[in-house]
């Protein structure tokens, strides 16, 4: 069961399509369920854990790089609404500079700790309940998740229970190399099964080290929407791995292991959508209508300073605008 809310002041982005109704579901014609939209904006990034790269400067430290993080968040307008981080250095969690807007959902570790989940806010949120994740015993589920309340009462009234609006979203860190696959499935088959037991829509954000034979099995059998090809599969935005020299071709080279850098392309970071309910039906309970996506760029992927060569992280991470039509 999704966590309740206490009565808080209505957030301000969510936007009214239509004569959204606010009543409760018996006066709702099922026949012609009515929608309401919410924007959101989401940023997922892996930290390396705020490592130096070995082509930064030698006086370069793990503090200048979680400074070069904050600024970078900061020069986002608008703040993302989500924030979530892989590999994220123990004293980055209790600073609170870039972060001040933010509430810090939970910490977890994974097998390169930490995982992290910040909403901004201007959200009421809180974490989605713990056991659910202890009662999965391969290697943890290395997962934060937060429950975030999207709902507008109608006149400044309180929203009934039936009209609730909520959306689970998780930070994810999920099981590493390519013999990890099995354990990877199992990881999403868990969040979406409990995503749709609760009959409340989940976004996925992290760094799932999937490999494109993963595809078909995360979007057909599991049923999830990659939110990187809903927003058009752009070449540009699609990898969040790229340790390609391309300096001969007046590029840049994500130096980030010196000598030892493997030259290769990937797609490890990405967004997924669990829908609880089929976009065509409306059973009382809350469901996502449509996702479509605003906007879908990549954080972080060029060098930093004059250097070609310097990069924050291993990652690129990436930031999306997410629209969200809601059956009510």
């Amino acid at each position: 069961m999704a966590p309740t809310f206490s009565s808080s002041p209505p957030p301000k982005r969510l936007k009214k399509s239509g004569n959204c109704s606010l009543s409760a579901p018996s006066a709702v014609n099922k026949d012609q369920p009515c929608e309401c939209e919410t924007s959101l904006k989401l940023l997922t990034f892996n930290t390396a854990r705020c490592q130096p790269s070995k082509a930064a400067p030698l006086s370069w430290t793990q503090s200048d790089s979680f400074e070069a993080l904050e600024k970078a968040i900061l020069k986002e307008d608008p703040k993302p609404d989500v924030v979530a981080l892989q590999e994220a250095p123990l004293f980055a969690l209790g600073r609170n500079t870039a972060f001040q807007d933010y509430k810090l959902i939970g910490s977890r570790s994974s097998h390169a700790p930490f995982v992290a989940l910040f909403v901004h806010r201007r959200w009421k949120a809180e974490q989605v309940n713990s056991d659910f994740i202890e009662q999965y015993d391969f290697e943890g589920l290395p997962a934060v998740m937060a429950v975030i309340d999207i709902s507008e009462s109608h006149e400044g009234k309180k929203e009934s229970e039936e009209n609730r609006r909520l959306l689970w979203v998780a930070s994810v860190h999920l099981e590493p190399f390519a013999g990890g696959a099995p354990i990877r499935n199992r990881q999403l088959r868990a969040l979406a099964e409990q995503a749709r037991a609760a009959h409340v829509p989940l976004i996925i954000a992290g760094d799932t080290n999937m490999r494109v034979s993963e595809d078909d099995n995360a979007e057909i059998d599991l049923g999830l929407q990659d939110i990187w090809k809903l927003s058009g599969s752009n070449i540009m935005t699609k990898y969040t791995w790229n340790t390609r020299d391309e300096l001969q071709k007046g590029g840049s080279f994500n130096q980030f292991y010196g000598s030892n850098t493997r030259e290769y392309v990937a797609r490890y970071d990405r967004l997924y959508a669990v829908n609880p309910a089929a976009a065509s039906s409306y059973d009382g309970h809350q469901g996502l209508h449509t996702l479509s996506v605003k906007s879908f760029r990549l954080f972080a992927d060029k060098p930093i300073g004059e250097s070609k060569r310097h990069f924050l992280s291993d990652h690129f991470g990436i930031v999306a605008e997410v629209r969200i039509k809601w059956l009510i």
